[in-house]
């Protein structure tokens, strides 16, 4: 895929992925250099959607396991993904304890006027 498809790709569906990478201490603009590669071995969709956490953290050289949990189910201090939903619309931000500490958007409403509806508890291993 060319780079102006790609970043169309990660505008409009690319929320999961920078959020992973930021949680993980990885500047998110990273993963458009290596969204191809990416692609091929299969630990992310043409769509931008993760297939494979520990796949993904792995390829950065952070070795982790992630779980999908309710939304207060979180480890004290530590970065986890919070999916937001608003009518049929998603949108992933990085969370520590209950509070947004870095959303990929200037402006989510999904945030703003959505619920928490679960998380993604990252464990370094």
């Amino acid at each position: 895929m060319n780079i102006q498809s790609i970043c169309s790709v990660l505008g409009n569906t690319g929320c999961c992925l920078f959020s992973f990478i930021y949680a993980i201490g990885i500047e998110p603009a990273i993963v458009l250099k290596d969204f191809n590669e990416l692609v091929e071995k299969k630990i992310i969709a043409p769509d931008a959607t993760v297939l494979n956490y520990n796949k993904l953290g792995k390829f950065y050289n952070y070795n982790c396991s992630v779980s999908y949990e309710s939304p207060y189910k979180y480890i004290k201090d530590v970065p986890y993904l919070g999916r937001f939903v608003r009518n049929k619309f998603n949108h992933f931000v990085v969370m520590k304890n209950g509070n947004v500490i870095w959303n990929p958007l200037d402006n989510s409403k999904c945030v703003s006027e959505g619920t928490l509806a679960d998380i993604r508890v990252i464990r370094e291993i």
